[in-house]
């Protein structure tokens, strides 16, 4: 309606903000070749506000579905590759769980295995595709208000690319900084600028929070240097925050902004009382392990262990946050 903001929302990203997508293209287990295995297609994902899986990465809503809400919205962006079970009277969702801001054909020439093979890049591919058929399907000057006036979100990206670098690359956090922040800079810049070419005006860009505080990645313990993985995340949000500065003013055209993932994560790690939490480290759904984390053993696989309260867990699995 007129009273709203924005008439529609479209998000890129990755497992973050994917609300289905790859639960969509991988629904088996065995085409997940990648441990721990994630099957955000069945309970107890999705058990605390949804009541049943929707291929999200939680037990709830992600951070678009909190957006939505906030904008006004009555109905979720769906995701793009569940079209029998989406709506898209509100925009769609393209993020993709495991998706990297690097061309996938990056890592291939460099025999470097990522989760999923698909990228910013391809994510761009799919919401133009998405837009023509709206285009052809729907009322023409109904869809230009949405498309044109609707609001962007770009991110969380880049904790893929990293991750990859750090284990099958075996970069360490100083050649990551180096060698792939700037490709993922790149990556980002060259996303915005194809929106923006297509009519997108309006921007929100959401920083990466730091990974090394997960379950995973505390399981892994002087296996990992955490303060200069904290420095990458630091670099990496700084960067962000640099080219949306440098694109706002060079796009006057256009509205940016920038979300502060990092700085929402350190408040509620350093105060989780004042936000309701009483468990900052271990995963609310996981397996017998340290910080109920076990590479063999996903949530919902057989073995899993759960919590009873999800609420007071920041994390619902071994990298993800509780709703």
């Amino acid at each position: 309606g007129s009273n709203l903001c924005f008439p529609a929302m479209f998000v890129f990203g990755d497992s973050y903000l994917d609300v289905g997508n790859k639960a969509a293209l991988y629904p088996q287990v065995f085409q997940q070749p990648v441990p721990p295995v994630i099957i955000s297609n069945e309970l107890p994902y999705g058990q605390t506000f949804f009541g049943h899986a929707t291929g999200r990465f939680s037990d709830g809503r992600m951070i678009s579905d909190f957006l939505a809400e906030a904008l006004g919205f009555e109905d979720f962006p769906g995701a793009y590759f569940q079209p029998l079970a989406s709506s898209f009277r509100y925009g769609a969702n393209f993020a993709l769980g495991g998706g990297t801001a690097i061309e996938h054909s990056f890592y291939e020439s460099r025999n470097v295995t990522t989760v999923v093979p698909y990228s910013l890049l391809d994510e761009l591919g799919w919401f133009l595709r998405f837009k023509k058929l709206a285009r052809q399907q729907r009322q023409h000057k109904l869809v230009m208000t949405a498309f044109s006036k609707g609001l962007y979100v770009i991110g969380e990206i880049g904790s893929n690319d990293y991750t990859v670098g750090l284990f099958k690359g075996g970069m360490s956090p100083d050649v990551l900084n180096c060698t792939l922040l700037p490709l993922v800079r790149g990556s980002i810049k060259h996303f915005f600028e194809e929106l923006h070419g297509s009519g997108a005006r309006n921007f929100l860009f959401i920083g990466m929070p730091p990974a090394v505080d997960n379950p995973a990645y505390r399981s892994f313990g002087n296996f990992v240097n955490r303060e200069k993985l904290y420095n990458l995340t630091a670099a990496h949000n700084a960067m962000l925050r640099k080219l949306v500065k440098d694109l706002k003013a060079k796009y006057t055209d256009s509205f940016l902004a920038f979300a502060d993932f990092e700085g929402i994560h350190k408040d509620v790690m350093n105060n989780p009382g004042k936000h309701g939490f009483t468990d900052t480290s271990s995963a609310c759904c996981g397996a017998e392990g340290p910080f109920n984390f076990n590479i063999s053993i996903g949530c919902g696989q057989p073995g899993y262990t759960l919590c009873t309260t999800p609420a007071q867990f920041v994390f619902w699995d071994f990298s993800h946050y509780t709703e």
